[in-house]
């Protein structure tokens, strides 16, 4: 069976749109489960997207994420990370890697909040693959990193959705320390990310982590503030440290209900 897929999904200002690949890979037809972990990286960031990755292994692979030594990606150097990511890949049965720009994210923190927004992108991603799913023999177990709010929001769409192939469903606070799965959602939306920042910093220059509590991340709001009159759109405008450090660049953000752009 080659009904394996990997997607890309970039949320920008005005939509989704999501690019799709097809992998010649196959599903062990003597298992029973498939296990789904999803995790998200830069949801602290100052500079650049949220990227959250949703991976899919059916049981008879799980073995292989302890092997390749698979574990919370922030325990990782950056090419320990790419390395394994090319790993997790080339077993994975669906790998979905979403980006939520910094314009969806301030519109976010403007109105419901973060945790909404990131709760209805996880809902998206498996939307997605709902109908790949649904033409298996097998049964899912879910496990997730912890989106503050919204365990009852996302188990009832999922119970909804996949009714009795559902057999699983965690949502636990450091659930990439703790499940293989899950670890490995993290390890590719940190990659994916890592990648993603690289890129930006070839145009715009090198500024550090991206994270408040970084001094070159911060030296490089402050240069830049300096220089442009306007905010670059690699910036989100509601975080709490560009209104102290960057006042002007954080004003004008006006309040969204959700409906404005879901």
């Amino acid at each position: 069976m080659n009904n394996v897929i990997i997607v890309f999904q970039k949320l920008i200002l005005t939509g989704s749109i999501s690019y799709t690949s097809p992998l010649d890979l196959r599903f062990n037809v003597l298992s029973k489960f498939i296990e789904i972990g999803v995790d998200e990286a830069g949801r602290g960031s100052l500079i650049s997207d949220l990227v959250v990755s949703l991976i899919a292994i059916s049981e008879d692979k799980l073995d292989i994420l302890r092997k390749i030594g698979v574990k919370d990606s922030k325990q990782l150097s950056p090419r320990k990370r790419s390395e394994l990511a090319y790993h997790i890949l080339s077993i994975s049965n669906i790998a979905i890697v979403s980006y939520i720009s910094p314009p969806y994210i301030d519109k976010a923190v403007s109105s419901n909040g973060l945790n909404m927004l990131e709760a209805i992108v996880i809902m998206n991603m498996f939307k997605s693959i709902k109908p790949l799913l649904e033409t298996l023999d097998m049964f899912i177990k879910i496990y997730m990193d912890e989106v503050k709010g919204y365990y009852r929001f996302i188990e009832g769409f999922l119970k909804k959705h996949f009714r009795d192939k559902l057999v699983l469903f965690v949502m636990e606070s450091k659930a990439d320390k703790k499940y293989p799965v899950v670890s490995a959602a993290s390890v590719v939306a940190k990659y994916f990310r890592d990648t993603n920042l690289s890129f930006i910093k070839n145009v715009f220059g090198d500024f550090g982590s991206g994270y408040p509590s970084d001094p070159r991340t911060r030296d490089w709001i402050i240069n830049n503030y300096s220089s442009y009159r306007n905010p670059l759109r690699i910036i989100r405008r509601s975080w709490s440290t560009l209104k102290k450090i960057a006042p002007d660049w954080s004003r004008g953000l006006r309040i969204y209900k959700i409906t404005d752009y879901f």
